[in-house]
C-alpha cells in the first residue's frame, strides 16, 4: 500500500489529540503533535503512506 491515507476520529472542543503511528505495533513515532480539534465534531489526519502501510492511534488529553 502507499499513496495518501486520511485517518479520522469523533472529536470535541477542549480537548486536545495526538496521533501516533507504528510500522509493526512495536515502535511508535509521533504523526502529529498534541493539538486541538481542527475540526469537531469529526477530526482528520492525511498520512503519507510511501512506501509502506503502518499502524496508527489517536491519544486523547482534555484540557
Amino acid at each position: 500500500m502507499s499513496g495518501i491515507f486520511q485517518i479520522t476520529w469523533p472529536s470535541a472542543t477542549g480537548v486536545l489529540y495526538k496521533v501516533w503511528k507504528s510500522p509493526e505495533l512495536a515502535n511508535w513515532s509521533i504523526a502529529r503533535d498534541w493539538a486541538s480539534a481542527l475540526t469537531p465534531p469529526v477530526d482528520a489526519l492525511e498520512i503519507d503512506l510511501t512506501p509502506s502501510n503502518g499502524y496508527f492511534r489517536v491519544e486523547a488529553k482534555i484540557q
